[in-house]
């Protein structure tokens, strides 16, 4: 219960300082995280990816869904939250960064062995040049057919899949969410050999 509370409070102080940065209006429901944390394809050697995990919640998920603590890697931006994260989730590496950074922040012996980049930001209100920075750092890190797991609330796509060559795939929607969300799974398009 008090982590509960700890978290919210960091949230609220996070969402004051930058409500833009946020673009939510409460942390993502248990619920929700647990759908993320179930569609994320996880093996032996594999790396999980998350950016803009906030207050944890969907970190706490994925590890409940079992992605050992050394095959995290979470990236924040907030200096506060990162801070939090360090120490709410000892052995989970938490780098502090841009999210369109993934490529630069992820050590390069692991890039190409990242199964899936699970991100909470509000993608959806950034503009198209910053989604597609973010979107080809994190599959400049996946291992081919990697995949990039992203909520929304609207009932529409979070992104502009056909222009970022992307292939998106609504998983669900959680209606005990405030407000209520779905969870979208994009892979990059494959590209036809010409003849």
């Amino acid at each position: 219960m008090l982590s509960r509370i700890r978290e919210t409070l960091y949230f609220i102080g996070s969402l004051i300082r930058n409500p833009v940065r946020i673009g939510a209006v409460a942390p993502s429901s248990r619920s929700l995280a647990r759908m993320m944390s179930d569609s994320v394809e996880l093996n032996a050697d594999g790396v999980v990816v998350e950016i803009g995990a906030g207050t944890g919640v969907v970190t706490q998920a994925l590890l409940d869904a079992g992605v050992p603590r050394d095959q995290l890697y979470v990236i924040e931006l907030d200096e506060r939250m990162h801070a939090y994260l360090t120490e709410r989730f000892p052995g989970v590496t938490v780098l502090h960064g841009d999210a369109a950074k993934v490529h630069e922040l992820i050590p390069s012996k692991l890039q190409g062995k990242v199964t899936t980049v699970v991100s909470s930001l509000p993608v959806r209100a950034m503009p198209f040049g910053v989604q597609q920075a973010i979107l080809k750092s994190s599959f400049d890190v996946l291992r081919p057919g990697g995949v990039f797991i992203q909520y929304t609330y609207p009932p529409r796509c979070p992104l502009p899949a056909n222009e970022l060559g992307l292939a998106g795939e609504k998983l669900g929607r959680i209606w005990l969410n405030l407000p209520p969300a779905a969870v979208w799974r994009f892979r990059q398009r494959r590209v036809r050999a010409m003849a």
